[in-house]
């Protein structure tokens, strides 16, 4: 990863840079500021489920796929 995420949650905030590791909760809002490059690692059955909500939410609320 370079730059940085952060993952926006109801009961807090989690900040990750360059050589972290994390995992996602669900329920969380990413923000990535500009030049971030992430790469991430997801079993791909639980991906393909996290994909289609992604894609129904985003329809949902008008934004181009």
């Amino acid at each position: 990863m370079t730059g940085e995420l952060r993952l926006r949650y109801a009961d807090g905030q989690d900040t990750y840079r360059a050589g972290d590791a994390y995992v996602a909760r669900p329920g969380h809002l990413p923000i990535v500021t500009a030049g971030t490059e992430v790469i991430e690692f997801s079993p791909t059955d639980k991906l393909a489920e996290t994909l289609a909500v992604l894609a129904a939410n985003m329809a949902a609320a008008g934004a181009p796929a």
